[in-house]
């Protein structure tokens, strides 16, 4: 069904992450078993570094509960796909595909 051609997995953290990635797919942290932080401002910075990295598409998993519209104000994606899958009775993850506007 789809053929991937020269495709390489790469486990870092993307904020910190350089070069040019035209496709991501990532599940970012849900923070129920990590220490604290600000997830929201993790979310945004993670957007945000999307543009630098070159990125054309993107797979985002991530918490069903986030309104990610606020996150990519600014960021230039649009929403091209949206998917929530249900995981176990306090957790549903939202799958969100992004595409450079």
């Amino acid at each position: 069904m789809f053929e991937l051609h020269e495709s390489t997995v790469i486990q870092s953290d993307a904020l910190t992450l350089t070069g040019s990635y035209p496709y991501i797919a990532t599940d970012l942290p849900y923070g129920k078993n990590t220490k604290t932080q600000d997830l929201m401002k993790l979310y945004r910075a993670f957007f945000l570094r999307l543009r630098a990295l070159k990125t054309r598409k993107a797979v985002v998993g991530m918490p069903s509960t986030v309104a990610c519209g606020s996150l990519l104000k600014g960021a230039g994606y649009k929403v091209q796909g949206q998917f929530t899958i249900y995981i176990h009775k306090s957790l549903s993850k939202k799958i969100i595909v992004l595409e450079r506007a």
